[in-house]
């Protein structure tokens, strides 16, 4: 697979295009998707998917379908939240999670289940929404998993809300909890480890696709 990045530039690179990515004002989600969140990270995700969806930028707002999968609290307790919030019950989307599949429930299971929805419902602008230290991983399998389906997406980073990075948490695959700036060198090696087994892409494919993303189809 070759190394995920040529060097440190790269990384940068990406870091800051998806931390600091741009949405244009025009652009309306056809949804907004929370990956799933322990605890410790849940109001990151579902404070801003509210936000987005009470200004308007998004149509509907999709988490997790499954339940009773810990640290997840859950779709039938986030749905609760959401609609606490005042997201229009019929607006929350219960993405289920593909069966069959060469990982268990994870981001990876997210990102295959996310872009199968949006090619069978007809969605072509998706905001991806995740904690800080898991954003660019969300980011990565999302494009990693559009491109094995063959999808054509626009995929836009809307990072949740800030971090202590101070703090300790805990991460869904994070054992045992440690400072939030741990957990993103974690996320960070974990990004490494599953380019070179081949499940995401590269830097350099993922810059790429960020490069083509606004580029309007020749007719």
């Amino acid at each position: 697979m070759g190394k995920f990045c040529e060097t440190d530039k790269e990384w940068f690179e990406l870091l800051t295009r998806v931390l600091q990515d741009f949405v244009p004002l025009n652009v309306i989600a056809d949804i907004a998707y929370l990956f799933a969140q322990t605890p410790d990270h849940q109001d990151s995700v579902l404070n801003e998917g509210n936000w987005q969806f009470r200004q308007d930028r998004t149509k509907n707002v999709g988490i997790c379908g499954l339940d009773g999968i810990p640290p997840y609290p859950g779709a039938a307790a986030w749905r609760a939240k959401l609609i606490g919030q005042g997201v229009a019950p019929e607006s929350v989307v219960l993405i289920e999670q593909q069966v069959g599949l060469p990982f268990p429930p994870s981001t990876d299971c997210e990102a295959v289940s996310l872009v199968r929805a949006a090619v069978q419902y007809g969605w072509n602008t998706i905001f991806i929404i995740s904690p800080p230290p898991h954003q660019v991983r969300a980011f990565l399998s999302t494009v990693s998993a559009m491109k094995r389906e063959g999808a054509n997406l626009k995929i836009y980073n809307v990072v949740g809300e800030a971090v202590d990075w101070n703090k300790v948490v805990t991460l869904s695959q994070s054992v045992p909890s440690a400072p939030e700036w741990k957990q993103l060198a974690s996320e960070l090696g974990k990004i490494e480890i599953y380019h070179e087994r081949g499940d995401l892409v590269s830097a350099r494919e993922a810059l790429d696709y960020l490069n083509r993303r606004e580029i309007k189809e020749e007719k």
